[in-house]
């Protein structure tokens, strides 16, 4: 999360894994919750659990109705877990890089409102900027 920037109704959550080797044990009991596994979707290191279609997902026998969301398992070594923190630390550590960024969803949102797959590419070139200077940040300075 990053307070106060516009965001869609839908959350991403990762669940972190200790190890690539427990993906199934996982998967096993998320599909008890209701959720189903659908692969990495083209981004190693990042498995995809979508709900069934319900609102009562993950079932944890209430009822209650849940916020919409998307939620990926990633090993605690995967560079994609590494990648989204990154970008989730950068927009918290920059107000106006937030601003902007929560501004081009909003646009490619209206843009591609019934077109999941052209939103998040739209937003890729974006994203993959941030990461690059963050990774370059975090190298040693060459003296």
């Amino acid at each position: 999360m990053v307070p106060g920037m516009i965001a869609k109704p839908i959350i991403d959550i990762d669940i972190v894994i200790p190890s690539r080797q427990e993906p199934r044990e996982v998967g096993e009991r998320l599909g008890r919750l209701g959720y189903r596994h659908n692969g990495d979707q083209g981004v190693p290191g990042r498995e995809a659990f979508p709900r069934d279609c319900a609102e009562d997902v993950p079932r944890d026998g209430t009822g209650r109705r849940w916020q919409p969301h998307n939620l990926y398992v990633c090993a605690l070594d995967s560079l994609e877990l590494r990648r989204h923190l990154l970008f989730r630390d950068w927009l918290r550590s920059d107000m106006a890089y937030a601003a902007q960024y929560g501004i081009l969803k909003q646009q490619f949102a209206e843009l591609y409102r019934n077109d999941r797959d052209r939103y998040c590419e739209a937003k890729k070139d974006f994203i993959e900027a941030a990461i690059l200077e963050q990774f370059r940040r975090a190298l040693p300075n060459p003296a």
